[in-house]
C-alpha cells in the first residue's frame, strides 16, 4: 500500500504537535506515527549519503581510468617519438626541421604524461574518498511507508465474531468487510 504526500504531512503534522495537545485529526499524536517518520527522515538523509557516495566512486574511477590510459599513451606516444629521432637523426640523413619537430612531440608528450597522471591520481583520491565514507556502498530501495496500526481488540467478554447480512457467513469481529461475498459488516 502507498503513502500519498498529504498523508506523510499529515503525520509530520502529528508528529510536532504536543502529545497533549489534539492533532488535525482530532486525536492525540500517535507515537507509533511519530516513530515512523523519524524513520523515514532518517532514512532519506542516509540514501543521499549513499547516492553521494556511489556517485563519487563511480566519478573517481572514472577519472583515474581516464587519467592513467591518457598517462600511458603519452610514454608509448614519447617513446615511439624517441625511437624515431634515435634512428634518423643522429646520422644527419634528415632534414634539422624534422628532427627539431621529433624532439618538440617528444618533450610535448612528456608533459601530456605528467598532466594525466596527476589527472588519475585526483581520480585515485576521489575513489579512496568515497570508499572512505561510512556506510554501505548499496543502499537498499527506500521501502514504501505503509503505516501499520494494530487491528481493533474487543472489548473482554464481547463477542468475537460477526455474521454477515447478506450471505450470513461467521467472520471475525476486526473485518470491515465479509470474507466471503464483500459486503459491509454493520
Amino acid at each position: 500500500m502507498r503513502c500519498s504526500i498529504k498523508t506523510l504531512f499529515e503525520s509530520v503534522v502529528q508528529e510536532s504537535a504536543p502529545p497533549d495537545r489534539p492533532t488535525a485529526s482530532g486525536g492525540a499524536a500517535s507515537p507509533q506515527l511519530a516513530a515512523a517518520t523519524k524513520d523515514i527522515k532518517r532514512h532519506a538523509s542516509g540514501a543521499s549519503v549513499h547516492r553521494l557516495k556511489l556517485v563519487l566512486l563511480i566519478v573517481g574511477i572514472v577519472i583515474a581510468t581516464v587519467g592513467l590510459l591518457g598517462a600511458l599513451y603519452g610514454i608509448l606516444a614519447a617513446s615511439t617519438a624517441q625511437t624515431e629521432y634515435d634512428f634518423f637523426c643522429p646520422g644527419g640523413q634528415m632534414p634539422p626541421q624534422f628532427c627539431a619537430s621529433l624532439l618538440s612531440s617528444v618533450s610535448s608528450y612528456h608533459a601530456l604524461t605528467v598532466g594525466m597522471a596527476i589527472f588519475g591520481v585526483v581520480g585515485l583520491v576521489l575513489t579512496i574518498a568515497a570508499l572512505a565514507m561510512k556506510g554501505p556502498l548499496f543502499a537498499a530501495a527506500a521501502p514504501t511507508f505503509a503505516p501499520m496500526y494494530m487491528p481493533p481488540v474487543p472489548p473482554s467478554g464481547a463477542v468475537t465474531s460477526r455474521t454477515c447480512p447478506k450471505c450470513e457467513r461467521t467472520n471475525r469481529w476486526a473485518d470491515r468487510f465479509c470474507s466471503a461475498c464483500g459486503a459491509p459488516l454493520s
